[in-house]
């Protein structure tokens, strides 16, 4: 079950959290995300102010620069997109073709999951099972030079600024699975962070502004987890941040010579930058509006009943009390693109939310008309494989040859909210289409017949369609 694990008073925090992510997520998962980005947020700030011990018991150098995490929901999207539901020991996608690094880990679970204190104990193993991977050298200069140290690589990087992460509970192993998702992937041969040999208490009221290609940074200087680290509303940046070229009195910039960017006049105190190229949006606004409204037309007139249920000659589809109308969602977005640019065969399998695919034959076909055809070709097998007249899903329904599964995911009455991604791929266009809360669950009803729409609904009707909940 999606970490249960994560329903947590939203008003819960750590006594040692002193960073707070907004709940935008879109439920009640905010106890585990204020857990997972302090404990994150704890490795850096120990990491800034030169706490961190190697195995040999010298302590790696710390660094004015180092910029505390932000949480980004769309990268939590893409974390429950990767996360093995069977708690296997590979995340289900690779997420590095999106410029994304990610860590799994897999927890053994003593007790009740929901329950607070397993909760931070399984955030505090997952932690500490990628920062043991730290025991490569890094005390001449901080450069990423093995792979082996990737999890904590990933925690540490200066170029990621914000993360998402996921938790799935698998109850027949009393195993989870955490997946994190942060902003930017380290380079083998770069460094990690800007270190300073000189000062092992972490950023000052002026080194944040060295980098300047993030909002208004700030030096967080107060007492707590967070002291030393830097401060900054922005969570991906957009171009690669070189050194600082400041050198103390006393030394040289210590990374200066792992750097790829040229070094700046010493007279400079703000870094070089070197623009990396722009990443191209297959989704558009434009083909977000016809999503939502392809869809909500095709649940109109199932709700009121004008949808042949199979073959010709057979009765229409009984009307539906319960139909939300539904709403885009970026989230979702991120979880079907990331999905899609696997250029995959088939359905990923994903048990947290719903999922359509469609794969068109051409590759020269526009993404707007692809994702038209895709919804098109999941409704139409209503007209050639019926369901029953309860609507209830069953696993005879969902075994039949050229079973309405498509169909039925789209009309499932509780689902209100979508997000599709589109991918060009070497010999098709690959639309994948995320639906939440998931349908096509056995023995639950596709929707509730009557012979008035909207019959369930509380105090509106639009189209037949219910009006969605706010969350």
């Amino acid at each position: 079950m999606l970490i249960g694990l994560l329903v947590l008073l939203n008003s819960y925090v750590t006594a040692t959290t002193t960073y707070y992510p907004e709940n935008q997520c879109g439920d009640a998962s905010q106890g585990f995300r204020l857990e997972i980005l302090s404990a994150h947020n704890n490795l850096r700030g120990r990491l800034a102010r030169g706490e961190i011990e190697q195995d040999d018991g010298s302590k790696l150098k710390g660094s004015k620069t180092l910029f505390k995490f932000n949480y980004d929901c769309n990268l939590e999207a893409l974390a429950m997109a990767a996360i093995p539901v069977d708690c296997s020991r590979r995340p289900a996608i690779d997420l590095s073709p999106l410029g994304r690094s990610q860590n799994l880990a897999i927890v053994a679970v003593t007790g009740d999951p929901s329950k607070i204190p397993i909760l931070q104990a399984t955030v505090n193993a997952a932690i500490f099972t990628w920062a043991d991977r730290l025991n490569v050298d890094l005390l001449k200069n901080p450069t990423y030079t093995n792979k082996r140290m990737a999890p904590f690589a990933n925690m540490i990087y200066n170029q990621s600024l914000s993360l998402g992460c996921m938790g799935y509970y698998c109850s027949a192993g009393a195993k989870t699975a955490i997946v994190c998702v942060y902003s930017d992937i380290p380079k083998i041969g770069a460094p990690l962070y800007w270190d300073d040999s000189n000062d092992q208490k972490g950023c000052n009221k002026t080194s944040c502004e060295q980098v300047t290609d993030v909002a208004k940074p700030k030096c967080d200087r107060n007492a707590g987890p967070n002291q030393g680290l830097c401060g900054t509303a922005t969570k991906i940046l957009t171009t690669t941040v070189a050194p600082p070229t400041t050198p103390s009195s006393s030394s040289k910039s210590s990374a200066s010579s792992s750097s790829s960017s040229s070094p700046a006049s010493s007279t400079s105190a703000k870094p070089t930058t070197t623009t990396k190229p722009a990443s191209t949006e297959a989704m558009t606004e434009e083909i977000r509006n016809k999503i939502i409204t392809m869809h909500n037309y095709r649940r109109t007139i199932v709700a009121q009943g004008t949808v042949r249920n199979g073959k010709e000659g057979n009765p229409n589809c009984p009307m539906a009390t319960n139909m939300y109308e539904m709403r885009y969602d970026m989230a979702l977005e991120a979880e079907a693109q990331a999905y899609a640019d696997t250029c995959s065969t088939g359905p990923s399998g994903v048990q947290t939310s719903g999922e359509n695919v469609y794969h068109s034959p051409s590759t020269t076909i526009s993404f707007f008309d692809a994702v038209v055809k895709a919804q098109q070709s999941w409704f139409s097998v209503i007209y050639r494989n019926g369901v029953n007249p309860k609507m209830k899903y069953t696993r005879f329904l969902e075994q039949k040859d050229d079973a309405p599964t498509a169909f039925t995911q789209m009309v499932w009455a509780k689902s209100y909210k979508i997000g599709c991604g589109v991918r060009r791929c070497s010999s098709s266009t690959f639309v994948v289409c995320r639906y939440s809360p998931r349908g096509n669950i056995y023995d639950e009803f596709i929707y509730y017949t009557g012979t008035t729409p909207c019959a369930m609904c509380l105090n509106a009707c639009k189209d037949a369609l219910c009006p969605a909940p706010s969350a």
